[in-house]
């Protein structure tokens, strides 16, 4: 957390069918309607489970917590089996107050009792940020050459485009079996 930035309580939850409409019209998130129906839909098939971070009763926060690891064969070779964290956003006017970190924990927690003993995720090289926040909460990076993650989204002007991010891995280690 940055100095002196007030600490924000969020309640950490899991989404539920009426909050994708909220999703799908915030200005923060994707900008992608079809990406939360399917993250909500993954979490109906026990996928994934879609967190949300509430604060005041809004959703200030979200990330998508995906069972069986990072997409695309050239990770799932190179690192150990692990869940992985997708796609975690804060709300701008409300970053550095705990919220990640407070859905980061519940993750973790997940995913430990699920039996799984580790939890991954992709960050961007330039995000000097994120790095700081999850080598605070106990995520070291994976010795491995890094990629580039691609997703779809909308122009300003509602094409739709791609964005991409050139990223390295990071995992942390929940389970029982942590070194």
């Amino acid at each position: 957390m940055k100095v002196g930035v007030e600490k924000t309580h969020a309640l950490v939850r899991r989404a539920e069918s009426d909050d994708v409409p909220t999703l799908i019209a915030a200005k923060w998130t994707a900008n992608f309607a079809k990406i939360h129906t399917d993250r909500f839909a993954m979490q109906a098939r026990d996928d994934a489970f879609y967190l949300l971070a509430l604060v005041d009763d809004a959703i200030a926060g979200h990330l998508l917590l995906k069972w069986d690891g990072p997409d695309g064969d050239m990770l799932r070779r190179q690192i150990a089996p692990c869940a992985e964290i997708e796609d975690l956003r804060v709300v701008e006017a409300l970053r550095s107050r705990g919220i990640g970190s407070a859905m980061i924990g519940e993750a973790a927690r997940l995913t430990a009792a699920r039996g799984q003993p580790r939890l991954g995720l992709a960050v961007g090289l330039d995000n000097d940020c994120a790095h700081a926040l999850y080598a605070r909460l106990g995520f070291v990076r994976v010795d491995i050459p890094d990629f580039d993650v691609r997703w779809p989204c909308h122009t300003p002007t509602g094409e739709l485009a791609w964005g991409s991010e050139r990223c390295t891995y990071m995992i942390k280690h929940v389970g029982k079996d942590r070194p």
